[in-house]
């Protein structure tokens, strides 16, 4: 989260920003009021406010909560960012606030950080800074006082779930939760005048991020790659008819399942690297002797579809930029290791009326 790391970096001079432009709340951003700053006691509607905040942050898409901060409506009535409330001890209040997160959720929610963040150095006064992060476990009810029930994050506010959202986010739990990510792998090198020729397979991934095992995952390339395909990289996986529906597939072997945080290459593709007097070439298949400079290289898009049992299909374009590719090459030809994506692609759902093409 880009807020979340401006105030790690710049602290209270952030929190001073906020107010000083009139911040807007929205989908991931909150400002809360305590009931009583001067106390370090979490009063009953504190806890309330918490609940409430964390739940519906939880069950949406994550977000910074900030505990401490007066705001009003603007002529639209829009809640903006009006001023910072001091607590007198905001690293207690923060320490008290971590104590009740476990609490105040059910199921709880691990990926909550909370830090206060004091006016200068030496000072306790200042406000507290929540970050929410996405959970796999939704939905988070609140437990906090009269209420024992789910919240959502919608815009600028906080709903209470009905029924069916709660029966639809349980159901959507307990699905795989599959994503599509590529390594860059190197093989054999040869010595060239000035430089090496590389041999590199890209191999593309599924990701599994979410709480089940996902049965007879299976991913295709919809469309003619830009790069050559060479094999399946793995004996976990084997290649599928896809005749009409896709250039190429592949699908899991019938004993293989992939286990929540696990991750299997499914179809390598060729990326052959040339480094010749400080300057990358690129060559997309095994057979070529031509390689393509660098400044020369568009990027590179390959389009894919994958699901498992239990999941519908989705489809995603995976995108490797210049810079990405340079600097997976430059991982490749110092380090030798595996170059992994920093980012994984979890696509939309295909739209039904198209078919599978």
């Amino acid at each position: 989260m880009e807020l979340w790391d401006t105030i790690l970096r710049e602290g209270w001079a952030e929190i001073v920003s906020l107010c000083a432009n009139a911040a807007e709340e929205g989908q991931m951003l909150e400002f809360k009021r305590k009931e009583k700053s001067e106390t370090n006691e979490l009063t009953r509607d504190d806890r309330k406010s918490l609940g409430e905040s964390l739940s519906a942050l939880s069950n949406a898409t994550g977000g910074v909560l900030l505990f401490g901060i007066l705001d009003k409506k603007d002529d639209q009535g829009i809640d903006r960012a009006d001023k910072p409330q001091p607590l007198d001890d905001a690293e207690a209040i923060a320490n008290k606030i971590k104590t009740l997160v476990p609490e105040i959720l059910s199921p709880p929610h691990s990926n909550i950080e909370v830090i206060s963040v004091c006016e200068g150095a030496g000072s306790n006064r200042g406000i507290v800074a929540i970050r929410v992060g996405e959970s796999n476990f939704r939905p988070h009810m609140s437990m906090a006082p009269d209420h024992k029930r789910y919240f959502v994050r919608a815009g600028a506010s906080n709903r209470i779930m009905v029924d069916f959202q709660v029966r639809d986010m349980l159901r959507v739990q307990r699905s795989p939760m599959l994503r599509v990510g590529y390594q860059l792998r190197s093989g054999a090198s040869t010595g060239l005048a000035g430089g090496t020729r590389y041999f590199s397979k890209l191999v593309l991934t599924l990701c599994n991020s979410g709480p089940v095992s996902a049965k007879q995952p299976y991913l295709l390339i919809r469309e003619e790659p830009p790069l050559q395909i060479l094999a399946v990289p793995s004996a976990q996986f084997e290649t599928i008819d896809t005749s009409g529906i896709a250039r190429y597939g592949v699908q899991a072997t019938g004993t293989f399942t992939l286990h929540p945080g696990m991750e299997a290459g499914c179809i390598a593709l060729c990326l052959g690297v040339v480094k010749q007097n400080g300057e990358y070439s690129f060559g997309m298949s095994e057979a070529t002797e031509t390689y393509t400079p660098f400044k020369d290289l568009k990027d590179l898009v390959i389009v894919v579809a994958f699901g498992c049992e239990d999941m519908p299909i989705r489809e995603a374009k995976l995108v490797l930029t210049r810079k990405e590719i340079e600097a997976l090459a430059e991982e490749m030809t110092t380090s030798r290791r595996v170059a992994q994506s920093v980012h994984r692609y979890q696509g939309e759902p295909q739209n039904p009326r198209e078919g599978t093409r």
